[in-house]
């Protein structure tokens, strides 16, 4: 988690994967949705809790991001 600097608060989910298991998160943007969703019970829905998805760069396609916000993450 950042705790400085414009991304305080931030959790970036392959470090902390890697720092607990010792292994890199599996790169796939379900597997961060269901992250995002755990963490989203424990806050309120307009806690302003959001997960943000960077595509990586590619030769036909720019970084594309994405952002999810509790709501949706959370909606059946």
């Amino acid at each position: 988690m950042s705790d400085e600097g414009p991304n305080r608060g931030a959790l970036d989910i392959n470090d902390w994967s890697l720092g607990e298991l010792n292994v890199p998160s599996y790169p796939e943007p379900r597997i961060y949705k269901n992250v995002a969703r755990r963490i989203c019970r424990y806050g309120a829905l307009d806690s302003g809790i959001e997960l943000v998805v960077r595509e990586q760069l590619s030769l036909f396609r720019g970084g594309r991001r994405t952002v999810y916000h509790c709501p949706d993450l959370l909606r059946p």
